[in-house]
């Protein structure tokens, strides 16, 4: 639940009891905790002369906060940042956002890439000296395996969604790979999100997948994972990236609860932690100033939305005139008081490239005044024939964040006669109703991998092969369809723009959900951490090769 205190809690010290595993296998759960420890200032590898002030320097444990466990450790058909954040740095995928500038894409195995003139055809090139952790060469082959098992329905992968344009992957010789798509497409932003990553062909073939196995080709090895307890890295020296990383090893200690997150940076005992939990907002963000002042307190748009999900498929909700009468009724100007403290914005569907919201806070349902809107959605009721009102029910998660979203949708659909009875759900429930239909309407928080409209807009197809979503809420648009489909083929920014411009104005106007407010997000860091920036998107930049750790 939203708070606007928080009790800081000095991190314990836990005891660690572990025997060594093999690099490669995860070992089995182990009961005890390691207190972190600050990072070490050891000198720089032989050759590699000591760094100036301000200047990158090798050695130290970075050491980071997670939040939960993972269910299995096979990033392919994983879904859950508990898994991407603590691997991330043992893995490679063919580009990456630049962890500098996560506005610009840039190589990551691709050494170079082109693409042919008709936008069809996309060949990389791959770096002749990479390996695998367990020493076998990486190649071609390896990239190709990895995208055609993300793309294959057997699978599973939730990243199927994103290879849908590609018509055949090929790999001519060990340093090529070819991918040959079925219309011009922009595909280049989707390869580059954190999970697109490669996973070794070799190990697969024997093993039959990778949930209790870590091998990559990043820059970092895995050493062990304790659930409910840690993950350790260590240094790839022999990493195709010279002079990277610059850190000796990584540490990511699970920690559930944010008090306690919020207590490991403050006290210097870790060097980043997020704090995207309602419940650590604002207040929270001035408590740590307080306590110290030299932590550096990362704002940033998350890719995140608070909002409700309308089965198109039961009554009231297959009438357009109900969607947008409960679209109207919702407060945006109050969502961002009650909801984000002040934080968050709005934005429409596809944000930053649809309607500005300078335009979008101008209309009808956004505009600060409810009182027209809320007349306007009890006239639509009335046409509807629900003049008196309606009861439903309303899917909810169990936990603060979510039911905190499911009061505030219930009070503001009773403003126009909509009485919501609260269904809180364990996670399973939750999480499996809506793909099966079982459900009248949800409050939602969305997330999203980066803010490119295939991204954000994918969910609102009505081929299910592209996306789930809107196929089990029963929204169908042609229209929309025909559109997405276009912008994706369309290579030129400026014109995809306008292209998405469309897309976003025919969801507002056929309300196939209703869109509350995206959330911000902070990332704190030690003043030690050096060359960090938050990534574009929740599932990018934690590689951490270039990041180091001052005196």
């Amino acid at each position: 639940m939203w708070t606007r205190r928080l009790f800081i809690s000095c991190l314990t010290v836990l005891g660690l009891l572990v025997a060594s595993c093999s690099v490669g296998t995860a070992p089995e759960t182990r009961p005890k905790a390691a207190q972190p420890k600050p990072a070490s200032s050891p000198a720089a590898p032989a050759g590699v002369p000591k760094a100036a002030v301000g200047e990158p320097r090798y050695g130290g444990t970075l050491s980071l906060t997670g939040w939960g466990d993972p269910p299995h450790l096979d990033l392919h058909t994983a879904t859950t940042n508990q898994l991407l954040h603590p691997i991330m740095p043992v893995y490679s995928g063919l580009v990456q956002y630049d962890p500098l500038d996560p506005s610009k894409i840039i190589g990551d195995l691709a050494e170079k890439w082109d693409t042919s003139p008709d936008g069809k055809v996309l060949t990389f090139n791959l770096p002749r000296d990479v390996r695998w952790h367990d020493g076998k060469p990486f190649s071609s082959a390896d990239a190709r395996f990895s995208l055609e098992r993300m793309r294959d329905p057997k699978t599973g992968s939730p990243r199927e969604s994103y290879l849908w344009p590609v018509e055949k992957f090929e790999a001519p010789d060990a340093n090529t790979l070819k991918i040959t798509l079925k219309y011009p497409f922009n595909l280049l932003p989707l390869l580059a999100v954190g999970w697109m990553l490669m996973l070794p062909k070799h190990m697969i073939e024997t093993k039959g997948d990778m949930k209790r196995d870590v091998l990559g080709t990043g820059p970092f090895k895995f050493k062990e994972y304790s659930a409910g307890v840690l993950w350790q890295l260590e240094k790839n020296k022999e990493y195709f990236v010279k002079g990277r990383p610059y850190v000796d090893k990584i540490v990511t200690y699970i920690i559930k609860d944010p008090a306690t997150r919020l207590a490991a940076i403050t006290t210097g005992q870790v060097h980043l932690t997020s704090a995207t939990s309602l419940a650590v907002r604002r207040s929270a963000m001035e408590s740590v100033r307080k306590s110290n002042p030299g932590i550096v307190v990362h704002k940033f748009d998350s890719v995140g939305s608070n909002e409700m999900t309308l089965n198109h498929k039961v009554k009231p909700w297959d009438d357009i005139r109900v969607r947008r009468a409960a679209d109207l009724a919702i407060d945006r100007q109050a969502a961002m008081k009650v909801l984000g403290e002040g934080d968050g914005f709005l934005a429409s569907w596809l944000p930053y490239w649809g309607v500005p919201t300078e335009d979008l806070v101008k209309r009808p349902g956004w505009r600060d005044s409810k009182d027209a809107d809320r007349a306007e959605a009890k006239k639509l009721m009335s046409e509807a024939g629900y003049s008196g009102g309606f009861k439903t029910k309303m899917l909810s998660r169990t936990g603060g964040d979510y039911e905190k979203l499911a009061q505030f949708i219930q009070a503001e659909l009773r403003t126009i006669g909509i009485e919501a009875a609260i269904d809180l759900q364990d996670s399973v429930n939750y999480l499996s109703w809506p793909r099966e239909g079982k459900f009248e309407h949800m409050a939602r928080t969305a997330g999203y991998n980066i803010y490119d409209p295939y991204e954000t807009g994918k969910k609102f197809l009505t081929d299910a092969a592209k996306t789930v979503s809107a196929a089990a809420w029963g929204y169908s648009s042609p229209k929309y369809d025909d559109l997405f489909t276009k912008q994706g083929g369309v290579l030129d920014p400026t014109e995809r723009k306008t292209v998405v411009r469309e897309m976003d104005e025919l969801l507002l106007q056929e309300v196939p959900n209703v869109l509350i407010m995206w959330r911000s997000a902070y990332v704190l860091a030690s003043p030690k951490l050096r060359n960090y920036k938050p990534g574009n998107g929740d599932a990018n930049n934690f590689r951490s090769q270039d990041v180091w750790l001052a005196e």
